[in-house]
This record gives structure tokens, sequence and C-alpha cells, in this order.
């Protein structure tokens, strides 16, 4: 895997895909607003799974955003 730094001075940086179609075709239950919460609490193994596969596909950086929100009363 290439380093960080020497991925950012090529000319084109790839991206890997968006998660939840592929977390779906890996047979994850993503209906709920805060699926991403959920997984990262107990399917943290199915993510990185998910991002390796995307690396053996030939992105450079893994991208991912997380929607949670603190339970009431505790911000």
């Amino acid at each position: 895997m290439p380093r960080f730094d020497d991925v950012f001075k090529r000319s084109m940086v790839i991206l890997d895909c968006e998660m939840s179609n592929a977390l779906e075709d890996r047979g994850h239950d993503l209906s709920d607003d805060l699926w991403t919460a959920r997984l990262l609490r107990g399917g943290v193994a199915e993510i990185a799974a998910m991002h390796r596969a995307y690396f053996e596909a030939g992105a450079d950086v893994a991208t991912a955003s997380y929607r949670a929100r603190m339970p009431q009363g505790q911000m």
C-alpha cells in the first residue's frame, strides 16, 4: 500500500465508492436513520472488510462519514 503523502503527488487519485450500497450488498439492514452508528458499534469488522475490498479493487483513499447522535440528556 502506498504512503498517504505519496498518493496525493499523483495526477489522479482513486477514491472508494459509497458505503451504503456496498454494505447492503453484504446483507446489512440500513433502513433506520442511524445505521452508520449501529454498524460502528457492532459491525466494525464489516466496515473494515468493505474498505479493504475497495483498496483491493484499486482505491487509493477510503472515505466515510457517519451519522450518530448522543442520547437525549447526555450532551
